[in-house]
């Protein structure tokens, strides 16, 4: 008789542990999947903290169709050009973006735009602006005796060019 009493109390104890378990579980878990995205997320200055996690994605593509209908502002020896970006086919990874949204880390936190292109056009436009900004570097004159320095020479470096407007659109400069 005794055996069977010292198992049914570690059933009950057993029992109460897990009970226990499962409502902690349901304490720290239920409040994350009914939830909206969390506090203070912000994407192109936007700030997602009372959209729904199935608003989302709509809520990007309408921002997307927006955000392409701008023209990309390029500065470049200080000229600037405003380049289409439908041009060079800029398409938003909304997925990802969603994901970064959700899965944010710090309060406050803004998350960065993901997105791909065209090479191929990014680099006919970068090339393009190359043109417009290339200055020779002219050769030294002598007049009446002095010697007059040449003048600098420009050329964009179009790899390091390219390279900071996608880290620029990135970050939400453009």
């Amino acid at each position: 008789m005794k055996m069977h009493r010292y198992s049914s109390k570690l059933q009950t104890v057993m029992f109460s542990l897990l009970g226990i378990l499962i409502i902690g579980l349901f304490i720290v878990f239920i409040p994350r999947v009914f939830s909206s995205t969390p506090q203070n997320v912000f994407f192109l200055n936007q700030n997602f903290r009372n959209t729904a996690k199935n608003d989302i994605i709509p809520y990007l593509q309408l921002m997307e169709k927006q955000w392409i209908s701008e023209q990309l502002q390029i500065e470049a020896l200080d000229k600037n050009f405003l380049i289409d970006k439908k041009a060079l086919s800029i398409q938003w990874d909304i997925n990802r973006i969603k994901k970064a949204l959700l899965q944010r880390k710090n309060e406050n936190q803004h998350i960065p735009l993901f997105f791909s292109w065209d090479e191929k056009k990014v680099e006919e436009a970068f090339h393009f602006i190359a043109e417009k900004t290339n200055s020779l570097p002219q050769d030294a004159l002598q007049i009446n005796g002095r010697i007059i320095r040449s003048k600098v020479g420009y050329r964009l470096n179009l790899s390091d060019a390219i390279r900071e407007t996608r880290d620029g659109i990135s970050q939400a400069n453009n």
